[in-house]
Order: C-alpha cells, then structure tokens, then sequence
C-alpha cells in the first residue's frame, strides 16, 4: 500500500537540501535516501563548492 503522506513528507525533505543548493548559489539538486520509513542520510549539490562536478548530492 502506498502511503502518499509519507512520501509528500521524505520528498519535502529533498525539496529542502535543494532549496539550501540554491540558496547557497548551487545546482539546485537535493537528495533523501529512505530504508524502512527512515532517513538515512541526506544532502544536496555542492558541485560549485567544491568545484567538482561529480559533487552531486555528495552525502
């Protein structure tokens, strides 16, 4: 059964790591990985950063 509250709720957090990308002058990029209903890591672009273009999402 697809719970869609919970996925509104981890995709919101990716939307957020993004939003701190862009914020920080980065390719908007955010990323959530999810095991069992629970974060396990998080993180977003730092491309420009670190000026590395594998920097993706680097967690």
């Amino acid at each position: 059964m697809v719970d869609r509250a919970k996925d509104e709720r981890f995709m919101r957090m990716a939307l957020q790591e993004a939003k701190e990308a862009f914020d920080a002058d980065e390719i908007p990029v955010g990323a959530v990985i999810v095991c069992k209903d629970r974060v396990v890591a998080r993180a977003h672009n730092l491309t420009e950063c670190l000026g590395d273009v594998t920097a993706h999402a680097e967690m």
